[in-house]
């Protein structure tokens, strides 16, 4: 009975590597999606449900964090991975190594989950866009300043946007840069 079998996967992902039938049915893994499982379920999936694009697309949209256990091939699918980190930001991590580098997805996953910005890939801090990133994080939470280098942590217009941050507001002048931290008028200021 399916349904005894989701009601097992709830409390145990790992469950569903006993069962075959289910492990093939596209039908029965996104009722277990929906229903909240956790996303190791995908990890025993059909190597063909892992490898059927229109599917994965399916099933990153109910959970992103599947990315992990899809075919490499769809890590680096440009459509796979942005639906997949518009559901959770974190999946960001299991895309390829040349989709994480792209601004676009990057900002999809900051604006989903800010802590994200912690691993954004370096390459990335060396682009013109970068400071928009960073203002887009720090908007979120005031905490992402901490994984902000060189120049821009004393950069004015950033720090008073982390100061209004939606969240941890109060870590904005624990990392700001010395340079500011030691400037009366902005003391006066903030």
């Amino acid at each position: 009975n399916s349904s005894l079998v989701l009601r097992a996967l709830i409390n145990d992902a790992d469950v569903l590597q006993h069962f075959p039938a289910l492990r093939a049915s596209a039908s029965f893994v996104l009722r277990c999606l929906a229903h909240k499982v956790h996303s190791r379920v995908f990890r025993h999936v059909s190597v063909e449900l892992k490898n059927d694009r229109a599917f994965v697309l399916q099933a990153v949209a109910v959970n992103g964090l599947i990315l992990h256990w899809v075919d490499a091939r769809l890590k680096n699918d440009e459509e796979v991975v942005s639906v997949a980190v518009a559901n959770n930001g974190t999946a960001l991590q299991f895309s390829s190594d040349a989709l994480r580098q792209r601004l676009d997805l990057t900002k999809i996953a900051v604006s989903n989950d800010p802590k994200v910005f912690e691993w954004v890939d370096p390459s990335l801090k060396y682009t013109p866009a970068y400071r928009e990133l960073v203002i887009l994080a720090v908007k979120q939470s005031a905490h992402c300043l901490k994984f902000v280098e060189g120049p821009l942590r004393e950069d004015l217009d950033i720090i008073k946007v982390a100061l209004q941050s939606q969240e941890d507001s109060e870590y904005a002048l624990k990392y700001v840069g010395e340079k500011i931290r030691n400037s009366a008028p902005f003391m006066l200021d903030a």
